[in-house]
Protein backbone atom coordinates (compact mmCIF):
# COMPACT_ATOMS: atom_id res chain seq x y z
CA UNK A 1 0.00 0.00 0.00
CA UNK A 2 0.80 3.50 -0.95
CA UNK A 3 2.17 5.26 2.35
CA UNK A 4 2.48 9.39 2.06
CA UNK A 5 5.43 11.66 2.97
CA UNK A 6 5.32 12.32 6.82
CA UNK A 7 7.76 15.16 6.85
CA UNK A 8 9.70 17.71 4.95
CA UNK A 9 12.90 15.02 4.60
CA UNK A 10 10.85 13.44 3.15
CA UNK A 11 10.35 14.79 -0.47
CA UNK A 12 12.80 16.71 -2.47
CA UNK A 13 13.74 20.26 -3.10
CA UNK A 14 11.84 20.02 -6.33
CA UNK A 15 8.93 18.70 -4.92
CA UNK A 16 9.21 21.79 -2.45
CA UNK A 17 9.43 24.22 -4.99
CA UNK A 18 6.85 23.15 -6.81
CA UNK A 19 4.55 22.44 -3.94
CA UNK A 20 5.04 26.18 -2.14
CA UNK A 21 2.89 28.07 -3.86
CA UNK A 22 -0.05 26.24 -3.53
CA UNK A 23 0.30 25.86 0.04
CA UNK A 24 -2.62 28.03 1.58
CA UNK A 25 -2.92 28.42 4.86
CA UNK A 26 -5.36 31.16 6.05
CA UNK A 27 -8.18 29.95 3.30
CA UNK A 28 -11.66 29.07 4.40
CA UNK A 29 -12.61 26.05 2.24
CA UNK A 30 -15.65 24.55 1.46
CA UNK A 31 -15.74 20.52 1.97
CA UNK A 32 -15.62 20.48 -1.77
CA UNK A 33 -12.78 23.32 -2.11
CA UNK A 34 -11.03 21.18 0.52
CA UNK A 35 -11.06 17.91 -0.82
CA UNK A 36 -9.59 19.63 -4.47
CA UNK A 37 -6.94 21.34 -2.93
CA UNK A 38 -5.59 18.41 -0.65
CA UNK A 39 -5.71 16.32 -4.19
CA UNK A 40 -3.61 18.69 -5.84
CA UNK A 41 -1.34 18.62 -3.07
CA UNK A 42 -1.32 15.49 -3.29
CA UNK A 43 -0.91 15.50 -6.81
CA UNK A 44 2.57 17.48 -6.51
CA UNK A 45 3.56 15.21 -3.83
CA UNK A 46 3.43 12.73 -6.34
CA UNK A 47 0.91 10.11 -5.05
CA UNK A 48 -0.72 8.06 -7.51
CA UNK A 49 -3.96 8.89 -9.07
CA UNK A 50 -5.93 5.71 -8.58
CA UNK A 51 -4.74 5.71 -4.43
CA UNK A 52 -7.20 8.70 -4.17
CA UNK A 53 -9.58 7.97 -6.54
CA UNK A 54 -10.03 4.26 -4.46
CA UNK A 55 -10.34 6.34 -1.08
CA UNK A 56 -14.10 6.33 0.71
CA UNK A 57 -14.68 9.38 2.34
CA UNK A 58 -13.53 8.38 5.78
CA UNK A 59 -10.09 7.51 4.31
CA UNK A 60 -9.43 10.52 2.26
CA UNK A 61 -10.13 12.70 5.63
CA UNK A 62 -7.72 10.54 7.48
CA UNK A 63 -5.48 10.99 4.50
CA UNK A 64 -5.40 15.08 4.96
CA UNK A 65 -5.01 15.12 8.20
CA UNK A 66 -1.56 13.45 7.70
CA UNK A 67 -0.52 15.82 5.36
CA UNK A 68 -1.09 18.78 7.47
CA UNK A 69 2.98 19.28 7.78
CA UNK A 70 2.75 20.85 4.59
CA UNK A 71 1.15 23.98 5.82
CA UNK A 72 3.86 24.47 8.41
CA UNK A 73 7.73 25.00 7.03
CA UNK A 74 10.41 23.57 8.10
CA UNK A 75 11.29 24.63 11.90
CA UNK A 76 14.16 22.50 12.55
CA UNK A 77 17.76 23.69 10.58
CA UNK A 78 19.28 20.99 9.17
CA UNK A 79 22.94 20.93 7.75
CA UNK A 80 24.01 17.07 7.32
CA UNK A 81 24.04 16.29 4.12
CA UNK A 82 25.46 12.93 1.71
CA UNK A 83 24.26 12.21 -1.22
CA UNK A 84 25.57 9.17 -3.39
CA UNK A 85 28.23 8.85 -0.59
CA UNK A 86 29.68 12.47 -1.20
CA UNK A 87 29.54 14.39 2.27
CA UNK A 88 28.57 17.79 0.90
CA UNK A 89 29.78 20.69 4.00
CA UNK A 90 29.56 24.91 3.71
CA UNK A 91 32.26 27.54 4.86
CA UNK A 92 31.02 28.91 8.20
CA UNK A 93 33.40 31.65 8.54
CA UNK A 94 32.09 34.06 6.10
CA UNK A 95 35.34 35.83 5.92
CA UNK A 96 36.79 32.93 3.81
CA UNK A 97 33.94 32.83 1.23
CA UNK A 98 35.72 34.20 -2.39
CA UNK A 99 34.17 37.09 -4.14
CA UNK A 100 32.73 34.60 -7.20
CA UNK A 101 30.19 33.42 -4.13
CA UNK A 102 28.79 37.14 -3.27
CA UNK A 103 28.67 38.02 -6.90
CA UNK A 104 26.46 34.81 -7.34
CA UNK A 105 24.71 35.01 -4.81
CA UNK A 106 23.98 38.68 -4.97
CA UNK A 107 22.96 37.99 -9.32
CA UNK A 108 20.41 35.18 -8.20
CA UNK A 109 18.53 36.74 -5.22
CA UNK A 110 18.78 40.43 -6.44
CA UNK A 111 15.01 42.28 -7.40
CA UNK A 112 13.41 38.71 -6.13
CA UNK A 113 10.08 38.61 -3.78
CA UNK A 114 9.89 35.54 -1.30
CA UNK A 115 8.22 32.97 -3.79
CA UNK A 116 10.88 33.73 -6.47
CA UNK A 117 13.59 33.46 -4.34
CA UNK A 118 12.50 29.47 -3.59
CA UNK A 119 12.40 28.90 -6.61
CA UNK A 120 15.73 29.88 -6.79
CA UNK A 121 16.71 28.05 -3.67
CA UNK A 122 18.32 24.99 -5.59
CA UNK A 123 21.07 27.45 -7.02
CA UNK A 124 21.52 29.36 -3.84
CA UNK A 125 22.78 26.02 -1.98
CA UNK A 126 24.81 25.15 -4.81
CA UNK A 127 26.58 28.86 -4.30
CA UNK A 128 27.62 27.43 -0.47
CA UNK A 129 26.93 23.70 -0.07
CA UNK A 130 30.52 21.86 -1.64
CA UNK A 131 31.64 18.24 -1.95
CA UNK A 132 34.36 17.24 0.04
CA UNK A 133 37.18 14.95 0.15
CA UNK A 134 38.11 12.63 3.31
CA UNK A 135 41.94 13.39 4.19
CA UNK A 136 43.56 11.73 7.12
CA UNK A 137 45.34 14.47 9.50
CA UNK A 138 47.81 13.00 11.94
CA UNK A 139 47.67 16.19 14.24
CA UNK A 140 43.85 15.50 14.73
CA UNK A 141 44.88 11.88 14.94
CA UNK A 142 47.30 12.42 18.33
CA UNK A 143 45.14 14.95 19.54
CA UNK A 144 41.83 12.90 19.53
CA UNK A 145 44.35 10.03 21.74
CA UNK A 146 43.77 12.00 24.98
CA UNK A 147 39.78 11.63 24.50
CA UNK A 148 40.54 8.10 23.05
CA UNK A 149 39.35 9.07 19.87
CA UNK A 150 41.08 6.95 16.97
CA UNK A 151 39.92 8.94 14.35
CA UNK A 152 42.16 11.26 12.45
CA UNK A 153 40.11 11.62 9.37
CA UNK A 154 38.60 15.22 8.31
CA UNK A 155 36.47 16.65 5.30
CA UNK A 156 37.94 19.26 3.12
CA UNK A 157 35.84 21.73 1.21
CA UNK A 158 36.78 21.57 -2.37
CA UNK A 159 37.37 25.14 -3.84
CA UNK A 160 34.21 26.56 -5.11
CA UNK A 161 33.78 27.06 -9.12
CA UNK A 162 30.96 28.83 -10.31
CA UNK A 163 31.08 26.48 -13.52
CA UNK A 164 30.08 23.37 -11.68
CA UNK A 165 26.79 25.16 -9.60
CA UNK A 166 24.37 24.25 -12.22
CA UNK A 167 25.40 20.65 -12.25
CA UNK A 168 25.40 20.72 -7.83
CA UNK A 169 22.15 22.67 -8.81
CA UNK A 170 20.00 19.89 -10.37
CA UNK A 171 21.48 17.26 -8.17
CA UNK A 172 20.09 19.23 -5.34
CA UNK A 173 16.46 19.76 -6.66
CA UNK A 174 16.33 15.81 -7.16
CA UNK A 175 18.19 14.49 -3.91
CA UNK A 176 18.70 16.99 -1.51
CA UNK A 177 15.72 16.24 0.95
CA UNK A 178 13.44 19.90 1.41
CA UNK A 179 14.01 20.22 5.34
CA UNK A 180 17.60 20.70 4.43
CA UNK A 181 17.49 22.55 1.58
CA UNK A 182 15.03 25.17 3.34
CA UNK A 183 17.33 25.45 6.07
CA UNK A 184 20.48 26.29 4.13
CA UNK A 185 18.52 28.59 1.49
CA UNK A 186 16.63 30.18 4.44
CA UNK A 187 20.50 31.04 6.47
CA UNK A 188 22.23 32.20 3.08
CA UNK A 189 19.12 34.70 2.40
CA UNK A 190 19.04 36.34 5.56
CA UNK A 191 23.05 36.60 5.70
CA UNK A 192 22.57 38.22 1.64
CA UNK A 193 19.77 40.60 3.28
CA UNK A 194 22.27 41.78 6.12
CA UNK A 195 25.15 41.71 3.44
CA UNK A 196 23.16 43.91 1.01
CA UNK A 197 22.10 46.81 3.72
CA UNK A 198 25.94 46.78 5.26
CA UNK A 199 27.21 47.33 1.25
CA UNK A 200 24.77 49.88 0.94
CA UNK A 201 25.52 51.56 3.88
CA UNK A 202 29.22 51.48 3.01
CA UNK A 203 28.36 53.11 -0.29
CA UNK A 204 26.67 55.47 1.48
CA UNK A 205 29.72 56.38 3.50
CA UNK A 206 32.24 56.53 0.41
CA UNK A 207 29.98 58.44 -0.81
CA UNK A 208 30.01 61.20 1.35
CA UNK A 209 33.75 61.37 2.27
CA UNK A 210 34.01 61.81 -1.22
CA UNK A 211 31.86 64.90 -1.33
CA UNK A 212 33.28 65.89 1.98
CA UNK A 213 36.75 65.77 0.30
CA UNK A 214 35.71 68.27 -2.35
Amino acid sequence: MYQPPKSWSEINLQTFQELLPHIQTNSEFTRIQYQNYMIRISKILGVPDEHIDNMTRDEFEIWCHNLEWVHQLPQTLNFDVIIDGVKYLYEQDPSKWNVNQYKDLNETVKGKNEIEIIGEAHNIVAIFLRPTVKKWNWKKFFKGLLRLNFNGYQYELLPYSPNETDKRALLFQEKLPADIAYSINLFFCLFAIEFTNNSLLSSVQQLLAEVEAK
